[in-house]
């Protein structure tokens, strides 16, 4: 899981790295794939802590009822926004981005209200930073150019990218305590062993 989360972010950061040379037109391609990997990579993580997810029927239609309505209008802005981009690729990964953050806002979302614990909480605001920072960032490179737009932006990405490291750190010190505590177990047990036998 570790390796996972450190090409989380390195994609995340080459992302930032080619946005911050936007000029290029290479430079903007290659930042929305990086952006849209990093977020792929997370919907990876999050899939597999969703098969331990117990919803009851009534949140299960809420969340489908939300995931809906959601794609809905994400499809109605596509469809607006699409002979506004004369470069097909930018929309096509600036789409295919608002997906990725779509359902692992859902996912996100349906871990939490399945358990409430300090990690879902954390992943969900870092979903929401992302969600915010990615929607300002279209705002401002599709619509108005205001430097307050583009701070904001940059304030809630760094903060998801915070809270992100402060989810791993936690994730790997609850693994480290998992395995210490099995290593230390089979290891008594085996000094029972040769002591009785």
């Amino acid at each position: 899981m570790a390796n996972i989360f450190s090409v989380i972010f390195m994609l995340y950061f080459f992302g930032i790295l080619f946005n911050a040379v936007g000029h290029l037109g290479l430079s903007s391609k290659l930042s929305e794939s990086c952006f849209t990997g990093a977020y792929l990579l997370m919907i990876f993580v999050l899939l597999g802590k969703l098969k331990d997810v117990k919803l009851e029927r009534f949140v299960s239609w809420y969340l489908a009822v939300v995931f809906f309505i959601s794609t809905y209008l994400l499809y109605l802005l596509f469809t607006g926004l699409k002979d506004s981009f004369q470069d097909n690729v930018i929309l096509t990964l600036m789409v295919s981005k608002g997906v990725a953050l779509l359902v692992m806002a859902f996912l996100a979302f349906a871990i939490y209200l399945s358990k409430e614990t300090a990690q879902s909480i954390i992943f969900l605001i870092v979903v929401c930073c992302f969600v915010f920072s990615d929607v300002l960032g279209f705002i401002t490179t599709s619509y108005i150019q205001f430097w307050l737009f583009e701070a904001v932006q940059r304030i809630f990405q760094s903060l998801g990218l915070i809270l992100a490291c402060i989810y791993v750190f936690n994730h790997q010190q609850a693994e480290t305590n998992t395995n210490g505590r099995k290593v230390f177990k089979s290891i008594s047990r085996s000094n029972q062993m040769s002591v009785q036998s």
